[in-house]
């Protein structure tokens, strides 16, 4: 009877165990972004890097300078601070294990980024793969994606619901004047556009609407492609 007993009770506690394994896959890192005096960098972006290539992350520090990323994959990483018109070198690598969170003091030193005088060429296009050639234009160009993730930043933190509401009189040729309503409840996104998938206009048998690209779309990566 006490062997019987044994291969149940162990089967029981292993597949106890699984779930709690399961349950925790990945881990989290949590710190404060500081300058080179010590003091809290609020507002700024903090991205989280794969040590060896690879997406990388970035959220908005908050007013004490505080930051965390959650559900990041085990792995090697490094975290950068970024602030527009200054940039910093990145971290030393640490370990991110599962089920564990890993506190970082981000300490960085600040370093103004000198932005030179931009000539305008009318027959000139530089994409992804020549905006190298181009050093004061790239530098420009990143400065400027700084601010757009910024806005994306705080549009994730503070987001908002708003009621757009249109009234009027269309008129489309060889067709008669139309009354137009069109009540719409929006909600801020931080994303783009994304006009290689969703395009920035929409027709109808009764009506066309137009969306404005924004810098947010204007200053995405794929944008630069061609």
């Amino acid at each position: 009877m006490i062997h019987a007993l044994r291969r149940p009770v162990f089967g029981l506690l292993f597949l106890l165990a699984l779930p709690a394994a399961a349950q925790e896959p990945f881990g989290a890192v949590a710190g404060r972004a500081l300058d080179e005096a010590g003091a809290p960098v609020p507002l700024s972006l903090v991205r989280l890097e794969p040590a060896g290539g690879g997406e990388e992350r970035s959220v908005l520090s908050d007013e004490a300078g505080a930051f965390r990323f959650d559900s990041v994959a085990p792995g090697e990483y490094r975290l950068r601070l970024e602030r527009i018109g200054y940039t910093a070198e990145p971290t030393p690598p640490f370990r991110v294990d599962a089920g564990r969170t890993v506190e970082q003091a981000l300490r960085a030193v600040l370093r103004p980024v000198q932005l030179a005088g931009i000539s305008a060429n009318p027959n000139a296009c530089y994409t992804a793969a020549r905006l190298a050639d181009a050093p004061d234009l790239e530098a420009l160009w990143r400065e400027a994606q700084k601010g757009a993730e910024t806005r994306r930043g705080f549009q994730r933190r503070y987001a908002f619901r708003y009621d757009l509401r249109i009234r009027g009189v269309g008129h489309v040729r060889l067709f008669r004047d139309q009354q137009v309503r069109q009540d719409t409840t929006l909600y801020s996104h931080p994303d783009s556009v994304r006009a290689r998938r969703e395009g920035y206009g929409r027709q109808t048998s009764k009506s066309i609407a137009i969306r404005i690209p924004d810098e947010l779309d204007l200053l995405e990566e794929d944008f630069l492609t061609t």
